[in-house]
């Protein structure tokens, strides 16, 4: 079960654990080398999106980069600190 659109991986344990997952996705962010990893294998800068005000955030928005980038970090979480469903159900 994908819980967002866009998404490549099956996080294990949804729906049961989705309250848990969505923990990991936000406590990931604070964790040393996380956003640094994550940029160095997607090329998504994930501070500049989290760090985006007035205009810049409202063209990252209105251009999609802003949910790409999100995506990409639950995608990316999901593989490398929560993991996945085996069977993809």
């Amino acid at each position: 079960m994908k819980p967002m659109e866009g998404m490549t991986t099956d996080p294990y344990g949804l729906p049961l654990m989705a309250g848990a997952w969505l923990g990991c996705l936000i406590t990931a962010v604070d964790l040393p080398g996380a956003k640094d990893a994550f940029m160095a294998e997607t090329g998504h800068d994930l501070s500049d999106i989290l760090g985006a005000k007035g205009l810049d955030r409202l063209i990252d928005e209105s251009t999609g980069r802003t949910r790409e980038v999100i995506v990409a970090w639950a995608d990316w979480v999901t593989k490398h600190l929560w993991g996945e469903e085996e069977n993809g159900q």
